[in-house]
């Protein structure tokens, strides 16, 4: 029974311990270690006083008081100040390397590992209130002609310029990897995201970036899913059959599939867009197969 005891106690405290010091380091350097030094100082009166009165009961009062504030109350701010400035220290290294962990080195926005996380959280989500989701894969066109033509730090100016674009219409972006980016929207029919997907390709292509001076375009495809279960896996291989069909077509235009309907033709992508509510919720995923590509905005 001891045996059992001792790793649970241990648990305990381990945990009270993480979050005393969780909460010493919300409250600020200055708080911390005035909370310390406080600690320390009722501490050594307590314990120096109980110690005394146990062992020298008619010691005075005064003479051990003294001693027992004055000795921790200079020593335990300059310990507390150390000790909590390792411990800020700490956790500022920690959330570095987190942050390093989920985000692209150059690009700064996520990396696939953090999108992936990021987009299953949102699908979970979705499934719950069957709502749709779009999913939009984008390639950055002729990207190794773009490095040997002008170099490499041109290319990551590149897909700097590309992800910053991104950014201000993703709900849910991640570089998937090389000069490849993926864009989640959740609350998104397959029409919406098609046109959406059309608008930032246009961004793209207006881009004015210094050291690529003819610009870059991008290839997207475009896969949407609806229903009571998503798999993310199902609609980034649909996005990316997309994505081929767009680069097989010429480059430089969006490729969109409409979610499979058994009892009904898909609406066209247009017609979808003016309409971005009235998409069908379906019982089952269904994930984009027929293709619609457009070009220049038109389909």
């Amino acid at each position: 029974m001891q045996d059992d005891a001792g790793p649970g106690s241990a648990g305990v405290v381990g945990q009270a311990g993480r979050a005393l010091t969780a909460w010493l380091l919300r409250i600020g350097l200055v708080r911390a270690v005035l909370v310390i030094a406080g600690f320390s100082v009722i501490s050594s009166v307590l314990i120096t006083g109980v110690s005394i009165h146990l062992t020298l009961p008619r010691i005075a009062l005064e003479e051990w008081l003294y001693f027992a504030i004055l000795t921790p109350a200079v020593i335990s701010p300059l310990v507390g100040v150390v000790v909590m400035s390792l411990a800020y220290r700490l956790a500022d290294a920690q959330r570095a390397l987190a942050s390093l962990a989920r985000t692209d080195p150059l690009t700064g926005i996520g990396n696939r590992r953090h999108f992936i996380d990021s987009a299953e959280a949102f699908l979970a989500l979705a499934a719950e209130d069957a709502d749709p989701v779009a999913l939009l894969m984008l390639d950055i066109d002729h990207f190794k002609q773009l490095n040997d033509r002008y170099g490499h730090a041109a290319g990551d100016a590149a897909l700097i310029a590309v992800a910053q674009c991104c950014s201000r219409r993703a709900s849910v972006l991640g570089r998937w990897g090389g000069e490849e980016f993926c864009i989640l929207l959740p609350a998104t029919a397959i029409g919406v995201a098609a046109v959406l997907a059309e608008q930032l390709r246009e961004d793209i292509a207006a881009l004015a970036i210094p050291a690529v001076p003819e610009g870059v375009t991008v290839s997207i495809g475009v896969a949407a899913a609806s229903g009571e279960r998503f798999g993310l896996d199902d609609l980034l291989s649909a996005a990316d059959r997309q994505l081929y069909r767009a680069k097989a077509a010429g480059r430089n235009r969006v490729s969109s599939a409409p979610p499979a309907d058994g009892d009904r033709p898909a609406r066209p992508a247009v017609a979808e867009a003016d309409r971005p509510h009235a998409a069908a919720l379906t019982s089952r995923m269904n994930v984009a197969i027929n293709p619609v590509i457009s070009a220049g905005g038109k389909p």
